[in-house]
């Protein structure tokens, strides 16, 4: 089973990531919504590379762009 947790490279989701760098089910999600520097999501990547965690990385704006659609579709 998969297990995700979500990262935003702050202290505390550092500290959630050491406690599961052992397990080999877990994935790192980091959503990227524009508001932080932009050093934070290569900070990201790279945290989770040290544990060895694969990371996915959502924009925010291909968020926007999936929900634009859904409502265009629910107008018609």
């Amino acid at each position: 089973m998969e297990k995700i947790i979500q990262f935003s490279g702050g202290k505390d989701a550092i500290v959630c990531l050491h406690l599961f760098k052992n397990d080999p089910d877990i994935t790192a999600v980091y959503v990227n919504t524009g508001a932080a520097f932009p050093h934070v999501a290569e900070y990201v990547q790279k945290m989770c590379d040290n544990f060895g965690i694969p990371l996915i990385t959502i924009a925010l704006e291909s968020l926007l762009q999936i929900g634009k659609k859904k409502t265009d579709s629910l107008l018609i």
